[in-house]
């Protein structure tokens, strides 16, 4: 009989079963830490490290101006900022100054309340709303590009306020 014919006997198929026993092993360890690297994307997820949940959403605030906003967003998907002003109004009016060359890498949608002006003074664009009590100023807006985006938002001649967001494809 040839040997490639020839019948295993329980010697052979415990050899080749110890000789397997470390391969599977290193196989259970990859499989283990295949389990836990899943189950950290689906907990960030959940949590909203690629979208909307408590870990995409910031308040960014200094004595004159709070800003709540997401910093993980989507491309051209809708987000807001929501600015509370916290000083009182000069002349009657707010005046919010968004920096120029981050707000291109917006879509504004909707402003409410509706500005009573709104320009480009060096480099910023510059709203100037009615004061209306502690109404806070809306942005509805949509990312036009990927990746890291930053910026900064002032109201009136106060400090600007720093934003770092990231849109997702």
């Amino acid at each position: 009989m040839p040997a490639s014919n020839k019948p295993r006997n329980n010697n052979d198929f415990a050899r080749s079963l110890e000789e397997s026993l470390p391969f599977q092993r290193r196989e259970w360890v990859v499989q283990r830490i295949g389990w836990v690297v899943f189950a950290l994307i689906l907990l960030a997820g959940l949590l909203g490290l690629f979208g909307d949940g408590p870990l995409a959403h910031r308040v960014a605030a200094s004595p004159a101006l709070q800003i709540e906003y997401d910093w993980l967003i989507r491309r051209d998907s809708p987000i807001t900022w929501k600015l509370t002003p916290r000083m009182p109004p000069k002349d009657g009016r707010y005046r919010v100054a968004l920096d120029a060359d981050w707000a291109q890498h917006f879509r504004m949608h909707d402003i409410q309340p509706e500005p009573a002006s709104a320009r480009l003074v060096d480099g910023r664009w510059e709203y100037e709303f009615e004061a209306s009590g502690s109404v806070p100023i809306v942005f509805n807006v949509e990312a036009r590009r990927m990746g890291s985006l930053e910026g900064s938002i002032r109201l009136g001649d106060a400090p600007p306020i720093e934003l770092s967001q990231f849109a997702y494809p």
